[in-house]
């Protein structure tokens, strides 16, 4: 019954472990942030908020005061942001790096990218 009980509780822990893993890379939640502007245009503290909105992912920053808000899609680990600030339109990606994310992001036309890193709160 012993040997029979294992090979069950391995079985199970096989079949589930892909959802696991999909589970524990899923980008929801709260984090802190800290990033650079593009071309060394300074550096900046906020929060980020990742909230799934179906098959995307709804993105809300907040930076000295300021809400910006971008549409995601999580794909193999990696997290795609598009949205804009002000009147310029942006783009992110994001990877998990082992304490939260960290990434580069651009706006469009620029020829230089800022960086930012998020830390769960």
């Amino acid at each position: 019954m012993h040997k029979f009980m294992s090979r069950v509780i391995v079985a199970g822990a096989i079949a589930f472990a892909p959802a696991l893993a999909l589970a524990e890379a899923s980008p929801v939640g709260s984090y802190k942030v800290v990033g650079t502007n593009p071309g060394g245009g300074g550096a900046y503290k906020g929060t980020v908020t990742v909230t799934e909105t179906g098959d995307t992912y709804q993105v809300e920053w907040v930076v000295a005061g300021q809400t910006t808000t971008g549409t995601g899609v999580f794909y193999q680990d990696v997290l795609s942001v598009a949205g804009s600030l002000g009147k310029d339109q942006f783009v992110f990606i994001m990877k998990p790096d082992g304490k939260g994310l960290s990434g580069l992001w651009a706006t469009v036309g620029a020829k230089t990218t800022g960086t930012e890193t998020w830390e769960p709160q």
